[in-house]
This record gives C-alpha cells, sequence and structure tokens, in this order.
C-alpha cells in the first residue's frame, strides 16, 4: 500500500493517489499482479478529462533494449513486449482492468522526445500507435478520459503479467479481470492493514514524565503479556495479560507512581 500525491508537480493539479498491489498464490494466480490506484480529487474544483496510465521503458535483456517488440492484443486487451526471436521467451503484459475504455501506445524511444506534449500523445490518443520495434522501444497503457467532482474519488486498475507466450497472457489477463471484480467487494483496503509479524515498536516520547505509549503488532490470535521491567530485570507491572485478536495496538503507561 501506498500513498503519494502531486504537490510538488510543475503544473499541481490536486490529486491524492492510494496504490494497493496485490499478488495470489493460487497456481492460476501466480503470474500475474493487480495494481489498483484510487485518484482523489482535492483541487477543490471538478477536474475533466483526466487519463491515468502506466509507462514502461522495457529491456527485456539487461543492458540492452535492442531488438525488442511491443504491440498491442486485441483478443485479449491488454499490451505486450518479448524480444525478437523468443531469446529470452518471456512475454511481458500490462492491461487495464476496472474498465473498457483501453488506451495503448507504442514507442520508439529513438524517435520520441518525452516533450510534455509527446507524453500527452501518448497517454491519451487511444490506439494511434499499437506496434513499435525490433528496437529499443517502450509503452504507455493507460485509461480515459474521467470526470472526477471535487472531493471525490476513481478507482484505476491493472494487471502486470509475465508467462512464456502470448496464449498464456490472454489467460493470465482474464483470470486478472475475474479475480479484480473479487477485489473490489471482498478485500478491505484500510489505512492500517494486517501486520505480518510480531512487533514491540519502541515507545514515545521516550524518555517521558510521567507516561509513554508502547505499540505492539500481532499477525494472528495470540495470548499477549506485555511487562515493565526495570534495570534490575525485576517485573514492576503487567500491562496486559490476555488474547487479542490480530491487528495493531497502543497501550498508555503511566509511571508517576515508580521510582525513576
Amino acid at each position: 500500500s501506498t500513498l503519494f500525491n502531486d504537490n510538488i508537480a510543475a503544473q499541481k493539479l490536486g490529486v491524492n493517489v492510494k496504490l494497493q498491489s496485490y499478488s495470489f498464490i493460487d497456481p492460476a494466480d501466480q503470474n500475474y499482479i493487480i495494481l489498483r490506484y484510487t485518484i482523489s480529487n482535492t483541487s477543490g474544483a471538478a477536474i475533466s478529462n483526466l487519463y491515468a496510465g502506466l509507462y514502461f521503458d522495457w529491456d527485456m535483456i539487461e543492458g540492452s533494449g535492442a531488438n525488442d517488440l511491443t504491440s498491442y492484443d486485441n483478443t485479449g486487451n491488454f499490451g505486450y513486449v518479448h524480444h525478437q526471436g523468443l531469446i529470452p521467451d518471456t512475454t511481458i503484459g500490462i492491461g487495464l482492468l476496472s474498465a473498457s475504455n483501453y488506451g495503448f501506445y507504442a514507442i520508439m524511444n529513438s524517435s520520441f522526445g518525452y516533450t510534455q506534449l509527446e507524453k500527452w500523445t501518448a497517454l491519451s490518443s487511444g490506439f494511434a500507435s499499437t506496434s513499435a520495434g525490433p528496437a529499443d522501444i517502450a509503452n504507455v497503457t493507460s485509461s480515459g478520459p474521467y470526470n472526477i467532482p471535487s472531493n471525490s474519488s476513481i478507482d484505476v486498475a491493472f494487471a502486470l503479467a509475465a508467462d512464456v507466450n502470448l496464449a498464456n497472457l490472454r489467460t493470465a489477463f482474464a483470470n486478472a479481470r475475474t479475480k479484480y471484480n473479487s477485489i473490489i467487494t471482498s478485500v478491505n483496503d484500510s489505512k492500517n492493514p494486517m501486520p505480518y509479524k510480531f512487533e514491540l515498536a519502541q515507545n514515545y516520547p521516550n524518555p517521558f514524565n510521567p507516561s509513554t505509549v508502547i505499540k505492539f503488532s500481532i499477525p494472528s490470535e495470540s495470548h499477549v503479556n506485555l511487562k515493565i521491567y526495570d534495570m534490575l530485570g525485576r517485573e514492576v507491572r503487567t500491562l496486559l495479560n490476555e488474547e487479542k485478536a490480530p491487528g495493531n495496538y497502543s497501550v498508555n503507561f503511566i509511571a508517576g507512581n515508580l521510582p525513576s
């Protein structure tokens, strides 16, 4: 989970973006990840004609982008890239999951100047360029246009998949679109996700007088003992001794009646 905004952009639009990334253990879902972007309008006015997209400069052979090819697959509705001659035989795809207003732009790096106008063209031109290479290539997979009223948000989600051929990628994107439809109704995307390990954090403030907060995290239901010891190792206070559900917790420790 990642949060970011455009506060330092040269031409600030006024958005906050929350990215949720998902990967899966089931064999049918192991060759793709889902990237879900929630774009919130914080500008104070309606935003119109907004496009969202992902740009990748693919180099299928480490240290060289030569002899790569990129195209759009109309059957599966995703862009993909592979190396000429299929050595290595990996094929990588990127496709929109959350809507049907697809966009894809294949780029020849040698002739693309990456000006603001060219970037906007790649993001918003639909299918003006659907193949490039063999050469040093890049591509943009996009969606739009969107209108976002003030203080509202939209979700734009993509899948990034890899396999050994185009047929397998088509299956991956079909599975990803099915999985995404279940994610948006069953996954709790809270800003305080469940912890994945046991952790006892540094108390704050430290030093303190007379109270401090102790935070801890548990990834599974557990019996929790939280005790305070003095410098000689003697127990002076038990703060918790009970069963706790998975989650993040904090306990206020007041030490006013204890010696330093």
